[in-house]
């Protein structure tokens, strides 16, 4: 029994490492099943996992690889640059004025209390857009390609532009805009790239532009100053606010402006008046670091008299000469949630030139006929000498500021006072 006994104690490690090792035979085979299970499969066919993908998916790659297909290597040269086709933007037509008119006026500029925003009128869009010159390929849209609505707009116009001593013939570039559910979408540098081409394809290399947002980098800096022609509608709507000690009647009492105008021979210029305000503004101009250089024909697309976008009046003195000329264009609002006010009107100051007449005179006739014709508010930059007149026909400094910026060209910055370039 003994002897049994520790043969079976020998014995016992032996069965158990032959099973343990029996157990480690059996688990390898399912291992090796396993992978060659995998190996007999090989790799999934793709089309038929396109296939298995949902409907909306598989239009969704579609589309993709379709737009994938248009593009093109990049040109190696000029001339390749221009017999280049740019097959997406060539499905991309130039927008309507009313469907720009809507992109705008729903996406482009709004105050951060969503209280108001501006409106742009199919008049004064072509006025704006479409100066001598004006190019249909300049004004560069973007659409949704299942429904063709417009959403995202630049555009470009020509200039001539003094810039201290040099002459430069360039483009104002304007009115760019995404619509606000695009804007993480980076459609504007897409934008931006494009006119560039476009307008780099006619030869011109550089451009202008304005921005109340600071970017690298700003050569020259300007302020807003808004002067209250309807002082209570202005309170009203939180466009102006009452200062400390500042009641409504006195400052209505404040605001007030005479009845009639005191400038003899003030009127609204004429078709005749064109080579005589051409002259008097070209020479004006000259005084300042950066200006445009304005032909006969340009002179009467900006400023012969439009209604409802740009009034110019000169002051006609004896022997019929003009000695002096103020402009300023029309630009309503939307008013939004408000109960009693739907809309604000507002002039906005162009160029000015005095010769003959005080300024600080002339510009309070120009108030005074603004306030007879309805606009709710006056509003300037401090350019072009505009400073002397502010504080004594109380102009009230605005929050936003205004930054021009050059592309392409490089210029010593320049005070507000010595700007003399207005851009729409």
């Amino acid at each position: 029994m003994p002897e049994n006994t520790n043969m079976a104690e020998h014995q016992s490690p032996e069965k158990s490492s032959e099973g343990n090792e029996t157990g480690k035979k059996k688990k390898n085979p399912k291992k090796k099943k396993t992978s060659e299970a995998w190996a007999k499969e090989g790799p999934q066919d793709p089309f038929a996992l396109l296939d298995a993908l949902p409907e909306h998916k598989q239009q969704e790659i579609q589309r993709a690889l379709h737009l994938f297909s248009l593009g093109q290597g990049p040109p190696k040269n000029l001339q390749d640059a221009r017999r280049h086709n740019f097959r997406f933007w060539n499905t991309q037509p130039v927008p309507k004025i009313g469907e720009l008119c809507t992109l705008l006026n729903e996406n482009y500029t709004e105050e951060d209390d969503n209280t108001v925003r501006l409106h742009y009128s199919p008049e004064f869009l072509l006025w704006a857009l479409c100066p001598p010159g004006w190019q249909q390929d300049w004004h560069c849209g973007v659409r949704v390609n299942s429904n063709r609505k417009l959403v995202g707009f630049i555009s470009a116009i020509p200039a001539t532009v003094q810039i201290y001593d040099t002459e430069k013939k360039m483009v104002e570039v304007n009115f760019l805009c995404v619509h606000k559910k695009l804007r993480s979408k980076r459609v504007a540098p897409v934008l931006i790239r494009e006119i560039s081409r476009r307008v780099q394809r006619q030869g011109l290399f550089q451009a202008v532009y304005s921005a109340s947002a600071v970017l690298p980098t700003p050569f020259a800096s300007c302020r807003y100053w808004h002067r209250s022609l309807n002082t209570r509608k202005l309170i009203e709507l939180n466009f102006s606010s009452l200062t400390r000690n500042m009641t409504l009647q006195r400052a209505l009492k404040l605001n007030r402006l005479p009845e009639i105008t005191t400038t003899f021979g003030l009127r609204l210029m004429a078709w005749a008046d064109i080579p005589r305000v051409q002259a008097l503004l070209s020479e004006h101009l000259k005084g300042f670091h950066l200006f445009p250089i304005l032909n006969q024909e340009e002179v009467q697309h900006w400023f012969l008299p439009r209604d409802g976008v740009i009034d110019t009046y000169v002051v006609e003195g004896s022997g019929g000469v003009i000695t002096d000329m103020v402009s300023f264009y029309t630009l309503s609002s939307t008013v939004l949630n408000h109960l009693a006010h739907r809309s604000l009107k507002a002039a906005y100051g162009l160029y000015t030139v005095t010769t003959a007449t005080p300024l600080q005179q002339l510009m309070e006739d120009i108030l005074i006929i603004a306030k007879a014709r309805g606009f709710d508010v006056f509003t300037v930059l401090d350019v072009l000498g505009n400073k002397t007149f502010l504080e004594f026909l109380r102009f009230t400094e605005g929050d936003v500021r205004m930054h021009y910026y050059l592309y392409n060209w490089r210029c010593p910055s320049i005070t507000a006072d010595k700007v003399g370039m207005l851009l729409k």
